[in-house]
């Protein structure tokens, strides 16, 4: 079985998604053997991904001393290259994140696509390096559903199932607050070694700190399509069929929004009737197999660039001027 076929050990992903899958986090461990989760991803090939200029620098973050550093604006006040001042950093205790990684490492790219049509979410990977006995984000809860591989080291994982304000599956637009979610207890730990994996829903509040050795992990995130999302697309479906949705809305200048009210609840009982989820799950169906609103590869832009240049240009000749006024 495959790398992603083996993110939930040995339950099936239907079992999975019958009895863990946004209910409540789960550890698999020796989900993979240690020297299948270094070749999934390695510090070797981060390193050369680096030294390459594979990775664009505002797609790389520094967390250090609290605080979250964009790569890009540490370099261009310094001048130094990203692979000089990522190693800084981790010398001072700094965790590195790669946001995208699937956009610019082809094995990742394919992993991600393939639990992204296996759990039937859209799916992204992001990259953690940690240097050893440092601490990574304080406690935080994640807006997505999150598979975590922990490719070599180890890390210490708290996950804390009481906070104040507990948000379970909070919305895409849900703000973090450190004010407001504060953890109740101590939480539980779980150490994950590399070939382990853990699951947490959307909500879950954690944090994590490095062991002995280095920590290099993946996250793979879901963003499922929800029932909200269904309903909000149907909704945009009826507008473009009927323009009185499209109308604005007119309420009293007092505040007053009662006619408005039974207006909508009007639209809704009306809906109802024919309200129908086929259309939403089949354009994202297509997002899932890639032909829709999956993230493009980097480079593509450029390519692009590139390949007229070397055409020629063949279509400027007619373009016609623009008459002067």
């Amino acid at each position: 079985m495959s790398v992603a076929q083996r993110l939930t050990g040995s339950l099936s992903i239907a079992d999975f998604n019958g009895g863990i899958r946004e209910r409540r986090f789960a550890c698999f461990k020796a989900a993979l053997v240690a020297n299948e989760a270094v070749a999934v991803y390695d510090r070797s090939r981060l390193d050369a991904a680096l030294a390459g200029a594979v990775i664009p620098p505002h797609f790389i973050d520094i967390y250090s001393g609290g605080q979250l550093l964009k790569l890009a604006d540490v370099q261009s006040k310094s001048g130094q290259s990203a692979t000089a001042l990522i190693v800084s950093h981790v010398r001072q205790g700094a965790s590195i994140r790669v946001r995208e990684l699937q956009m610019f490492d082809a094995g990742i790219a394919e992993l991600t696509s393939e639990v992204q049509h296996l759990f039937e979410a859209r799916a992204q990977t992001n990259l953690y390096l940690t240097p050893p006995s440092a601490g990574g984000f304080p406690p935080h809860f994640d807006i997505t559903d999150v598979f975590i591989i922990q490719c070599s080291g180890a890390k210490a994982w708290t996950v804390f199932e009481r906070y104040a304000g507990r948000k379970p599956l909070p919305l895409m637009e849900t703000p973090w607050e450190p004010a407001r979610y504060k953890p109740q207890d101590g939480g539980e730990t779980i150490v994950l070694s590399a070939g382990d994996v853990m699951y947490l829903p959307r909500g879950t509040m954690h944090a994590a700190a490095c062991l002995e050795q280095a920590s290099l992990h993946l996250t793979i995130s879901l963003t499922p399509l929800t029932l909200a999302d269904v309903m909000v697309r149907e909704v945009k479906r009826f507008a473009e069929d009927d323009a009185q949705l499209r109308a604005r809305a007119v309420w009293a200048e007092s505040g007053d929004t009662t006619g408005l009210t039974a207006q909508i609840r009007r639209y809704f009982r009306a809906m109802a009737e024919t309200a129908d989820a086929r259309d939403a799950v089949s354009r994202e169906r297509e997002v899932l197999l890639g032909k829709g609103e999956a993230s493009a590869a980097a480079g593509a832009l450029v390519e692009c660039l590139t390949e007229l240049e070397h055409e020629g240009a063949p279509h400027a000749a007619q373009v016609s001027p623009v008459p002067k006024a």
